[in-house]
């Protein structure tokens, strides 16, 4: 037998602002707090105040209709701030969005949207974001220091 790992591929901890610039197809888990819920597309409009607060926030549509029978319905509420647990996917932001089109995003900036289809979703619960932020970055740049040597 080769050495291979066997079972579910881990999750890339990621920032919402991050997503756009994640290939499609990579896992991902991050954090969002609920702006809009379409129930008749099941998509979830996600967006997290990161790095900084700006005219156009950082969004994810999480299209949940795989963990949609596990949910609660506090898990789709506006204002809840929820981890989601997907896959990047080539989706287009939901018609009336300028989350997706370059022409609308601010000079000098990447698209500020991305789709995912979620696997997992719970409540994140009374969380302290500005210290969820702190301790994430510290992670990511501890990584991107073991990745330099």
């Amino acid at each position: 037998m080769s050495g291979g790992s066997y079972g579910p591929v881990p999750s890339r901890l990621v920032f919402l602002s991050d997503l756009p610039s994640i290939p499609v197809g990579e896992k991902v888990r991050f954090l969002g707090c609920i702006t809009a819920y379409k129930t008749a597309t099941g998509i979830l409009t996600l967006q997290h105040a990161y790095p900084s607060p700006g005219p156009h926030l950082p969004t994810a549509y999480v299209d949940i209709h795989l963990p949609l029978s596990t949910l609660k319905p506090t898990d789709t509420q506006f204002g809840e701030w929820v981890n989601v647990i997907g896959y990047v996917t080539e989706g287009s932001p939901p018609p009336g969005s300028s989350g997706g089109d370059k022409r609308n995003a601010p000079k000098g900036k990447e698209r500020m949207a991305a789709s995912v289809q979620a696997i997992i979703l719970w409540s994140a619960g009374t969380i302290d974001v500005g210290e969820y932020e702190r301790v994430l970055e510290d992670r990511l740049e501890a990584e991107k220091r073991g990745k330099a040597q």
